[in-house]
């Protein structure tokens, strides 16, 4: 599976002083200038990199990303915006961990006809940083984008525009 960096939201975490993210490259990329003055330990930051998407039988398209660990909820959102901004119909699961990831994005085909064989349940819950989703709204209000900290939707960090 190729890896893929999307460089605006790398430029972006490292702007905000976030720990070094695991990549495949141990080089950082940067696209542009940043007028914003970093350490250099935020200039250090690595990349997101793309772990891997599915597109189940409904047509939920899911764009599993590995992100730092340890990020603060208005760095995870931040880091959530820059990202939906790019990949607007992508349902976000923010990682930061990708030891069972090949094993996870494997048995997804296979979850989607109700065989849990294989998907690695508790390390998904134990290493979702936060996930979003698209909502409906009450009283044909429409639809939102939400993002949620860790893998339920019980803490709400925001809307993405």
């Amino acid at each position: 599976m190729p890896i893929r960096h999307i460089g605006a939201a790398a430029l972006l975490l490292g702007a905000l002083g976030a720990a070094t993210a695991q990549a495949a490259s141990p080089q950082a990329t940067s696209e542009g200038k940043s007028d914003m003055k970093t350490s250099s330990a935020a200039t250090a930051a690595a990349p997101l990199r793309t772990l891997g998407e599915y597109t189940d039988p409904h047509g939920i398209r899911r764009l599993y990303l590995l992100v730092s660990p340890n990020l603060s909820d208005a760095q995870i959102m931040t880091l959530a915006q820059a990202v939906h901004a790019k990949e607007k119909n992508a349902w976000l699961w923010l990682l930061d961990s990708d030891e069972k990831a090949a094993q996870m994005m494997e048995a997804l085909p296979r979850t989607a006809q109700g065989d849990m064989a294989g998907y690695p349940g508790a390390w998904v819950q134990a290493h979702t940083v936060a996930h979003s989703q698209q909502e409906l709204l009450p009283k044909g209000a429409g639809k939102r984008w939400a993002l949620y900290k860790g893998p339920y939707t019980g803490t709400l960090l925001g809307e993405l525009p």
